[in-house]
């Protein structure tokens, strides 16, 4: 399975709470995660440089030990090289690290994937299924949801 995938990063969707000693203005990372069968979506606050973010990611397309060699390890004809073990992979070219994500949207000028105004990612927010409340706290900038 993916976790037998040594160049795998799976990642770990939580919400994080702020120290008891923190101040309110300081800055609270959160995560948060839909199940959508095998899609997982996660969205959130991840700070001043990264800011709101959303990825989508599907488990059938993750890499797995067990996959045939097209699928993991498809040639040179798909055109996508993973330079870190010299080999072409399918599952990998999505992603690195062969996790099945397809999109990676954020707003900061840091961050996985491509940054997208707050109304673009308000809207595929709305598209994936976000909370309507939390959809709205996006668009008036706020990082408590």
């Amino acid at each position: 399975m993916y976790q037998d995938d040594p160049y795998a990063h799976p990642v770990v969707h939580v919400r994080t709470l702020p120290p008891k000693t923190a101040p309110e203005e300081s800055f609270v990372p959160v995560h948060y995660k839909l199940d959508q069968g095998p899609m997982e979506v996660s969205y959130g606050f991840d700070g001043p440089s990264v800011q709101y973010f959303l990825t989508a990611a599907d488990t059938r397309l993750r890499w797995q030990a067990d996959a045939p060699l097209e699928c993991n390890q498809a040639g040179a004809s798909i055109g996508f090289l993973l330079a870190s073990a010299g080999t072409y992979t399918v599952c990998r070219a999505l992603f690195p690290g062969g996790s099945g994500c397809y999109l990676a949207l954020h707003t900061g000028p840091n961050g996985t994937g491509r940054r997208v105004s707050v109304a673009a990612l308000a809207e595929f927010w709305e598209r994936y299924g976000v909370p309507s409340d939390h959809v709205e706290a996006l668009r008036q900038g706020r990082n408590k949801f």
